[in-house]
Protein backbone atom coordinates (compact mmCIF):
# COMPACT_ATOMS: atom_id res chain seq x y z
CA UNK A 1 0.00 0.00 0.00
CA UNK A 2 2.80 2.67 0.97
CA UNK A 3 4.77 1.62 -2.75
CA UNK A 4 1.00 2.59 -4.21
CA UNK A 5 0.67 5.41 -2.68
CA UNK A 6 4.43 6.66 -3.49
CA UNK A 7 3.95 5.48 -7.22
CA UNK A 8 0.63 8.07 -7.82
CA UNK A 9 2.80 10.47 -6.00
CA UNK A 10 5.89 10.31 -8.55
CA UNK A 11 2.99 10.37 -11.05
CA UNK A 12 1.54 13.10 -9.94
CA UNK A 13 5.10 15.54 -9.94
CA UNK A 14 5.92 13.63 -13.44
CA UNK A 15 2.84 14.71 -15.07
CA UNK A 16 2.55 18.73 -13.21
CA UNK A 17 6.57 18.84 -14.44
CA UNK A 18 5.43 18.23 -17.91
CA UNK A 19 2.56 20.24 -17.51
CA UNK A 20 4.61 23.09 -16.64
CA UNK A 21 7.01 23.01 -19.18
CA UNK A 22 4.38 22.83 -22.06
CA UNK A 23 2.81 25.92 -20.19
CA UNK A 24 6.12 27.64 -20.31
CA UNK A 25 7.81 26.45 -23.22
CA UNK A 26 4.94 26.84 -25.75
CA UNK A 27 4.31 30.64 -25.66
CA UNK A 28 8.49 31.19 -25.94
CA UNK A 29 8.14 28.33 -29.43
CA UNK A 30 5.09 30.25 -30.09
CA UNK A 31 7.21 33.97 -30.51
CA UNK A 32 10.09 31.93 -32.20
CA UNK A 33 7.41 30.68 -35.03
CA UNK A 34 5.93 34.26 -35.50
CA UNK A 35 9.21 36.12 -35.62
CA UNK A 36 10.81 33.38 -38.14
CA UNK A 37 7.65 33.03 -40.17
CA UNK A 38 5.37 36.29 -40.46
CA UNK A 39 2.25 34.16 -42.09
CA UNK A 40 1.98 32.40 -39.27
CA UNK A 41 -0.23 35.23 -37.33
CA UNK A 42 -2.64 32.93 -34.45
CA UNK A 43 -0.75 33.12 -31.12
CA UNK A 44 -0.31 29.37 -29.23
CA UNK A 45 -1.41 28.62 -26.25
CA UNK A 46 -1.50 25.86 -24.32
CA UNK A 47 -5.17 25.23 -22.90
CA UNK A 48 -6.15 21.89 -21.96
CA UNK A 49 -9.59 21.07 -22.82
CA UNK A 50 -12.23 21.65 -19.52
CA UNK A 51 -12.42 18.39 -18.63
CA UNK A 52 -8.94 17.85 -18.28
CA UNK A 53 -8.79 21.00 -16.14
CA UNK A 54 -11.09 19.67 -13.93
CA UNK A 55 -9.75 16.07 -13.45
CA UNK A 56 -6.48 17.56 -11.85
CA UNK A 57 -5.90 17.02 -8.48
CA UNK A 58 -3.75 17.32 -5.38
CA UNK A 59 -1.91 20.81 -4.04
CA UNK A 60 -0.51 21.18 -7.92
CA UNK A 61 -4.00 22.06 -9.14
CA UNK A 62 -3.62 25.41 -7.37
CA UNK A 63 0.23 26.37 -8.47
CA UNK A 64 -1.37 25.53 -12.05
CA UNK A 65 -4.17 27.94 -11.36
CA UNK A 66 -1.79 30.24 -10.24
CA UNK A 67 0.14 30.36 -13.44
CA UNK A 68 -2.57 30.16 -16.01
CA UNK A 69 -3.56 33.49 -13.33
CA UNK A 70 -0.34 35.08 -13.64
CA UNK A 71 -0.24 34.42 -17.66
CA UNK A 72 -2.93 36.04 -18.38
CA UNK A 73 -2.15 39.31 -15.91
CA UNK A 74 0.96 39.48 -17.87
CA UNK A 75 -0.84 39.43 -21.61
CA UNK A 76 -2.38 42.73 -20.66
CA UNK A 77 1.05 44.41 -22.01
CA UNK A 78 1.21 41.90 -24.92
CA UNK A 79 1.18 42.79 -28.53
CA UNK A 80 -2.20 41.90 -30.53
CA UNK A 81 -3.85 42.35 -33.53
CA UNK A 82 -6.58 44.24 -32.15
CA UNK A 83 -8.32 44.55 -28.70
CA UNK A 84 -11.45 41.62 -29.72
CA UNK A 85 -7.98 38.86 -29.78
CA UNK A 86 -6.71 40.31 -26.61
CA UNK A 87 -9.76 40.03 -24.53
CA UNK A 88 -10.55 36.71 -26.21
CA UNK A 89 -7.17 35.50 -25.51
CA UNK A 90 -6.94 36.73 -22.17
CA UNK A 91 -10.52 35.30 -20.81
CA UNK A 92 -9.47 31.73 -22.49
CA UNK A 93 -6.14 31.58 -20.17
CA UNK A 94 -8.72 32.56 -16.97
CA UNK A 95 -11.19 30.40 -17.57
CA UNK A 96 -8.36 27.94 -17.47
CA UNK A 97 -7.47 29.40 -14.51
CA UNK A 98 -11.22 29.40 -12.27
CA UNK A 99 -11.70 25.93 -13.94
CA UNK A 100 -8.84 24.84 -11.64
CA UNK A 101 -9.38 27.21 -9.05
CA UNK A 102 -13.34 28.01 -9.20
CA UNK A 103 -12.71 30.20 -5.48
CA UNK A 104 -9.86 32.79 -7.93
CA UNK A 105 -12.16 35.87 -7.82
CA UNK A 106 -9.90 38.26 -9.13
CA UNK A 107 -9.81 36.47 -12.09
CA UNK A 108 -13.38 36.75 -12.86
CA UNK A 109 -13.19 40.43 -11.75
CA UNK A 110 -10.17 41.03 -14.37
CA UNK A 111 -11.59 39.25 -17.29
CA UNK A 112 -15.43 39.82 -16.78
CA UNK A 113 -14.76 43.71 -15.87
CA UNK A 114 -11.44 45.20 -15.94
CA UNK A 115 -10.52 44.36 -19.60
CA UNK A 116 -13.45 45.30 -21.28
CA UNK A 117 -14.51 48.90 -22.10
CA UNK A 118 -17.06 49.21 -25.58
CA UNK A 119 -20.53 47.87 -25.02
CA UNK A 120 -19.09 44.45 -27.25
CA UNK A 121 -16.62 43.85 -24.97
CA UNK A 122 -18.50 44.81 -22.17
CA UNK A 123 -21.32 41.97 -23.27
CA UNK A 124 -17.96 39.46 -23.57
CA UNK A 125 -17.14 40.57 -19.98
CA UNK A 126 -20.60 39.07 -18.95
CA UNK A 127 -20.94 35.99 -21.02
CA UNK A 128 -17.34 35.40 -18.89
CA UNK A 129 -19.16 36.32 -15.36
CA UNK A 130 -22.04 34.49 -16.34
CA UNK A 131 -19.76 31.62 -16.99
CA UNK A 132 -18.05 32.23 -13.27
CA UNK A 133 -21.80 32.25 -11.89
CA UNK A 134 -22.03 28.88 -12.83
CA UNK A 135 -18.46 27.71 -11.58
CA UNK A 136 -18.44 30.12 -8.17
CA UNK A 137 -22.04 30.18 -7.18
CA UNK A 138 -21.49 31.14 -3.94
CA UNK A 139 -20.01 34.43 -4.14
CA UNK A 140 -22.11 37.65 -4.23
CA UNK A 141 -19.71 39.89 -6.55
CA UNK A 142 -19.95 37.95 -9.65
CA UNK A 143 -23.62 38.73 -9.97
CA UNK A 144 -22.85 42.38 -8.62
CA UNK A 145 -19.81 42.88 -11.40
CA UNK A 146 -22.96 41.17 -14.22
CA UNK A 147 -25.39 44.12 -12.63
CA UNK A 148 -22.88 46.81 -13.29
CA UNK A 149 -21.81 45.52 -16.96
CA UNK A 150 -25.51 45.50 -17.33
CA UNK A 151 -26.11 49.43 -15.72
CA UNK A 152 -22.57 50.62 -18.34
CA UNK A 153 -25.22 49.00 -21.11
CA UNK A 154 -28.23 50.96 -20.16
CA UNK A 155 -29.98 48.00 -19.30
CA UNK A 156 -31.13 48.98 -15.73
CA UNK A 157 -33.51 46.09 -15.82
CA UNK A 158 -31.21 43.51 -16.01
CA UNK A 159 -28.76 45.45 -13.79
CA UNK A 160 -31.77 45.01 -11.07
CA UNK A 161 -32.35 41.74 -11.24
CA UNK A 162 -28.74 40.73 -10.79
CA UNK A 163 -28.30 43.65 -8.15
CA UNK A 164 -31.28 41.34 -6.41
CA UNK A 165 -29.72 38.15 -7.18
CA UNK A 166 -26.45 39.50 -5.03
CA UNK A 167 -27.88 41.25 -1.95
CA UNK A 168 -29.39 38.13 -1.31
CA UNK A 169 -26.10 36.73 0.24
CA UNK A 170 -25.99 37.19 3.79
CA UNK A 171 -22.52 38.84 3.03
CA UNK A 172 -23.59 41.02 0.58
CA UNK A 173 -23.39 44.96 1.64
CA UNK A 174 -26.53 47.13 2.16
CA UNK A 175 -26.20 49.67 -0.85
CA UNK A 176 -26.85 46.65 -3.08
CA UNK A 177 -30.84 46.87 -2.05
CA UNK A 178 -30.87 49.92 -1.59
CA UNK A 179 -29.56 50.94 -5.07
CA UNK A 180 -32.54 48.74 -6.93
CA UNK A 181 -35.62 50.88 -7.01
CA UNK A 182 -33.09 53.81 -8.69
CA UNK A 183 -32.57 50.92 -10.94
CA UNK A 184 -35.96 50.67 -11.62
CA UNK A 185 -36.57 53.84 -12.04
CA UNK A 186 -34.41 54.54 -14.56
CA UNK A 187 -35.32 51.92 -16.39
CA UNK A 188 -39.25 53.49 -16.48
CA UNK A 189 -40.42 51.11 -14.53
CA UNK A 190 -41.82 53.13 -10.97
CA UNK A 191 -44.20 50.10 -9.92
CA UNK A 192 -41.45 47.42 -10.11
CA UNK A 193 -39.24 49.59 -7.98
CA UNK A 194 -42.41 50.65 -5.80
CA UNK A 195 -43.64 46.78 -5.26
CA UNK A 196 -39.87 45.67 -4.05
CA UNK A 197 -39.74 48.81 -1.79
CA UNK A 198 -42.99 47.48 0.10
CA UNK A 199 -41.52 44.03 -0.26
CA UNK A 200 -38.66 44.95 2.22
CA UNK A 201 -40.66 46.94 4.47
CA UNK A 202 -41.16 44.05 6.88
CA UNK A 203 -37.64 42.78 6.51
CA UNK A 204 -36.08 46.76 8.39
CA UNK A 205 -35.74 46.98 11.72
CA UNK A 206 -33.24 50.39 11.81
CA UNK A 207 -35.31 53.23 12.36
CA UNK A 208 -33.29 55.51 10.22
CA UNK A 209 -33.34 52.70 7.48
CA UNK A 210 -37.26 52.91 7.98
CA UNK A 211 -37.18 56.20 7.49
CA UNK A 212 -35.26 56.19 4.40
CA UNK A 213 -37.25 53.52 3.04
CA UNK A 214 -40.82 55.40 3.25
CA UNK A 215 -39.34 58.22 1.77
CA UNK A 216 -38.32 56.34 -1.62
CA UNK A 217 -41.42 54.79 -1.21
CA UNK A 218 -43.01 58.41 -1.02
CA UNK A 219 -41.39 59.23 -3.86
CA UNK A 220 -42.21 56.14 -6.08
CA UNK A 221 -45.90 56.29 -5.03
CA UNK A 222 -46.32 59.88 -5.92
CA UNK A 223 -44.86 59.56 -9.45
CA UNK A 224 -47.08 56.39 -9.84
CA UNK A 225 -50.47 58.05 -8.87
CA UNK A 226 -48.83 60.53 -12.18
CA UNK A 227 -48.63 57.94 -14.46
CA UNK A 228 -51.74 57.17 -13.77
CA UNK A 229 -53.11 60.32 -14.30
CA UNK A 230 -51.42 61.24 -17.16
CA UNK A 231 -52.70 57.80 -18.85
CA UNK A 232 -56.18 59.02 -18.08
CA UNK A 233 -55.76 62.13 -19.48
CA UNK A 234 -54.24 60.58 -22.62
CA UNK A 235 -57.26 58.44 -23.29
CA UNK A 236 -59.66 61.31 -22.64
CA UNK A 237 -57.63 63.92 -25.08
CA UNK A 238 -55.61 61.23 -27.31
CA UNK A 239 -52.81 63.42 -26.22
CA UNK A 240 -50.17 63.89 -23.54
CA UNK A 241 -50.80 66.97 -21.35
CA UNK A 242 -48.31 69.56 -22.01
CA UNK A 243 -47.04 69.58 -18.48
CA UNK A 244 -48.07 68.42 -14.43
CA UNK A 245 -49.65 72.06 -14.85
CA UNK A 246 -52.35 70.75 -16.70
CA UNK A 247 -53.26 68.21 -14.77
CA UNK A 248 -54.29 69.98 -12.10
CA UNK A 249 -55.88 72.87 -14.26
CA UNK A 250 -58.03 70.01 -15.78
CA UNK A 251 -58.77 68.74 -12.59
CA UNK A 252 -57.20 65.48 -12.81
CA UNK A 253 -55.08 66.21 -9.66
CA UNK A 254 -55.67 68.84 -6.83
CA UNK A 255 -51.97 70.00 -7.05
CA UNK A 256 -48.94 68.56 -7.93
CA UNK A 257 -47.52 66.49 -5.24
CA UNK A 258 -44.24 67.57 -3.21
CA UNK A 259 -41.29 65.63 -4.46
CA UNK A 260 -39.52 64.30 -0.69
CA UNK A 261 -35.94 64.77 -2.60
CA UNK A 262 -36.44 68.19 -3.45
CA UNK A 263 -36.12 68.48 -6.86
CA UNK A 264 -39.66 68.25 -8.50
CA UNK A 265 -41.57 65.93 -10.54
CA UNK A 266 -41.70 66.33 -14.17
CA UNK A 267 -43.31 65.09 -17.33
CA UNK A 268 -40.80 63.71 -20.06
CA UNK A 269 -42.68 65.06 -23.01
CA UNK A 270 -40.87 62.59 -25.41
CA UNK A 271 -41.04 59.49 -23.26
CA UNK A 272 -44.37 60.31 -21.86
CA UNK A 273 -43.19 59.04 -18.25
CA UNK A 274 -42.86 60.74 -14.93
CA UNK A 275 -39.67 61.72 -13.39
CA UNK A 276 -38.00 63.39 -10.98
CA UNK A 277 -35.09 66.53 -10.80
CA UNK A 278 -33.39 65.04 -8.06
CA UNK A 279 -32.37 68.67 -7.42
CA UNK A 280 -30.66 68.98 -11.11
CA UNK A 281 -31.66 70.10 -14.74
CA UNK A 282 -34.09 68.37 -16.91
CA UNK A 283 -33.04 65.79 -18.45
CA UNK A 284 -32.99 65.20 -22.26
CA UNK A 285 -36.08 63.98 -22.65
CA UNK A 286 -38.30 66.72 -21.90
CA UNK A 287 -38.27 70.49 -23.20
CA UNK A 288 -40.65 71.50 -20.37
CA UNK A 289 -39.68 74.54 -19.37
CA UNK A 290 -42.20 75.05 -16.54
CA UNK A 291 -40.45 75.35 -12.79
CA UNK A 292 -41.50 73.30 -9.93
CA UNK A 293 -44.93 75.66 -9.26
CA UNK A 294 -47.03 76.69 -11.56
CA UNK A 295 -45.86 80.33 -12.03
CA UNK A 296 -48.17 82.59 -10.78
CA UNK A 297 -48.86 86.59 -10.93
CA UNK A 298 -50.10 87.31 -7.79
CA UNK A 299 -49.09 89.97 -4.77
CA UNK A 300 -48.42 87.08 -2.39
CA UNK A 301 -46.36 85.21 -4.71
CA UNK A 302 -43.67 87.81 -4.96
CA UNK A 303 -40.96 87.94 -2.02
Amino acid sequence: MANKLIHFSQKGILTCLLFSFCLVAIPFLSSSLQTATPAIEERILFVPPAEFLRSIKGGFKNIIADTYYIRGVLAISDEFKSRKERIKWVQEVFKAAVLLDPDMLQAYFFAGSAIVNSKEEIKQGNEFLKFGLTQSPSYWQIPYWIGFNYYLLDDYLSAAEFYRKASLFPEAPNYLKSNQPMLYYRAGEVRLGLMYLEGLLESVSDPDQLKWLKLKIEWLKNMVVLQDKVEQFKDRYQRLPNNLAELVDRNFISEIPNDPFGGGYYLGTESGKIRSRFGKRVEADTKETDPIEPKKSCSSCKK
